[in-house]
């Protein structure tokens, strides 16, 4: 019989009390963790009741707490409804008691609930292989470009702390960029207004700069750092040898951003770097397929626009039980076996998000009658930017 009740908050629902549990739980300096959570739980845009689970002792005691953060991520043309895990923490006194699992039963319906696309959450390394008994695999890759040497240019760029009276155009700077690479967070004012209060507010690393031609004066893009890395960045492509240069200057030595960004190829060809990359089937950023038809309909416009290109008309895809008519897009129950048949949860999402490619995976059996199976399903490079860490 369990000693503890798990629910969604409701009435009863305090934000204190959360912030105080999750301080002395995360610590290892209480006032500092209050201080953090504290501004993370009440700047975060979708901060509600209705997304913390929580678990409580027969003395009413709070014993754990999951968070659930909603997000939107870009996938090709379409747009995911996600629900990201987070603060997933247990009393030291309860842990090995099943809370973990009975609290995240409860937010994986909450999300079905709310007809969300996919559940993701962020895997400390030391927790590598935990969360695969919930049904989580890895979904991005860590890259990792160590800057060697750079060719100086002429100084063009200059550097300045960001200033609240940019937002509008840094927020059109990066649509610009990252609304055309899988795996990037859809950002609007309130998200926009919780990174920058990170920034502010929690003493972290993470640091937003604008860059102005030097002799325009003209506001021309922004970059993010952490340390000694460049972990976001939107700049016109003209800009790109004067931005390597300003790295230089600035003493920072690698480039964390997506790998198909246009600056990523960019550095890769002209100066000499080393790339590292990290590859985590079981930690780091975790996905589980919530709802395998919204997933379909979601990624359906980008399979039919690559299937038009081969001209393959009056073609049909079979997949996770629906029928995809290349032609007209329309999805419908299949009375066909599928065409692609994943052996693992695992294979299914890192191929249906472009991670691996279906012939590169071991655990993918695809029909031999239809070769064209492969153009479908492109690497696509997902990658979520360090500074979306929910």
């Amino acid at each position: 019989m369990n000693n503890f009740n798990v629910s969604i908050g409701g009435n009863s629902f305090e934000l204190n009390e959360i912030i105080e549990f999750l301080a002395k739980i995360y610590g290892p300096n209480y006032f500092d963790a209050k201080r953090v959570q504290g501004a993370i739980l009440r700047n975060e845009p979708t901060t509600k009741p209705g997304n913390f689970i929580i678990a409580r002792s027969q003395q009413y005691d709070l014993i754990g707490a999951i968070r659930i953060v909603e997000r939107k991520i870009v996938l090709g043309s379409g747009i995911l409804y996600c629900g990201g895990i987070s603060s997933v923490s247990v009393h030291p006194d309860f842990r090995g008691h099943g809370i973990v699992k009975a609290m995240m039963e409860i937010a994986h319906d909450v999300m079905n609930q709310c007809n969300m696309d996919l559940a993701y959450l962020h895997g400390r390394r030391a927790l590598d292989g935990y969360y695969t008994q919930f049904g989580y695999h890895g979904i991005n890759r860590y890259l990792d470009l160590e800057i060697i040497s750079t060719h100086p240019e002429k100084e063009m760029i200059e550097v300045v702390a960001f200033s609240e009276k940019h937002l509008e155009n840094i927020m059109n700077m990066y649509n610009e960029t990252y609304a055309s690479l899988t795996g990037s967070i859809v950002r609007d004012k309130s998200l926009w207004g919780f990174l920058l209060s990170k920034m502010i507010e929690i003493n972290r690393q993470a640091n937003l700069f604008e860059c102005f031609d030097s002799q325009s004066g003209d506001l021309i893009g922004y970059f993010v750092i952490d340390g000694h890395r460049v972990i976001e960045l939107s700049l016109p492509t003209v800009y790109f040898p004067y931005f390597l240069s300003l790295i230089k200057k600035l003493n920072l030595t690698h480039i964390s951003i997506h790998p198909q960004h246009p600056f990523y190829a960019y550095a890769r060809s002209t100066m000499s770097t080393c790339q590292h990359e990290r590859y985590s089937l079981d930690g780091g950023y975790m996905g589980r397929i919530l709802n395998k038809y919204n997933l379909l309909s979601k990624i359906c416009p980008d399979i039919c626009s690559r299937a038009l290109s081969i001209e393959l008309k009056n073609k049909t895809l079979q997949l996770f039980g629906y029928e995809l008519e290349m032609e007209s897009g329309k999805i419908k129950e299949a009375c066909e076996p599928d065409d692609i048949v994943f052996k693992t949860e695992r294979s299914a999402i890192r191929c249906m998000l472009g991670i691996d490619r279906l012939e590169n995976n071991l655990e993918v059996y695809m029909n031999k009658d239809k070769p064209w199976l492969t153009c479908l399903f492109p690497l696509t490079g997902f990658h979520t930017s360090s500074w979306d860490e929910i």
